[in-house]
């Protein structure tokens, strides 16, 4: 049996998970409640939102693929209806994204012990 190793270089964004901090993860659930009973926000992005919130750890990509969608509805939001409390969490979340007052989360590697090509093995974890 071959095994195919990656280059220590390579990272696959769907290995790699994020920790958000507490105050991110607060903010998530203030823009939650925000936009709870908003017709421009959906339900799906709102449970995204909820689960982030509660400490649920996203992949790398998934993170990629939700956080565009997340913000597109916010301002969606705030554009239509004129919330102002929306508006304030909305740009306390990208402040908070970018790392300017704390660090806003811990990205994590889940690694694969023992794996062989059909993705068996024990797995773990490991902060970078």
């Amino acid at each position: 049996m071959t095994k195919h190793v990656r280059k220590a270089t390579e990272i696959d964004s769907r290995e790699m998970t994020v920790h958000f901090s507490v105050e991110v993860r607060e903010s998530f659930r203030n823009l939650a409640d925000a936009v709870k009973s908003s017709p421009h926000f959906d339900s799906g992005t709102r449970k995204t939102l909820q689960e982030w919130a509660a400490g649920k750890t996203p992949s790398v990509g998934a993170l990629a693929v939700a956080l565009p969608g997340i913000a597109e509805e916010a301002v969606a939001h705030v554009n239509a209806t004129g919330d102002q409390c929306a508006d304030e969490v909305w740009d306390k979340l990208k402040e908070q994204l970018q790392g300017r007052d704390v660090k806003p989360f811990t990205l994590t590697r889940r690694i694969v012990r023992g794996a062989t090509d059909e993705g068996q093995g024990a797995e773990g974890s490991r902060s970078l």
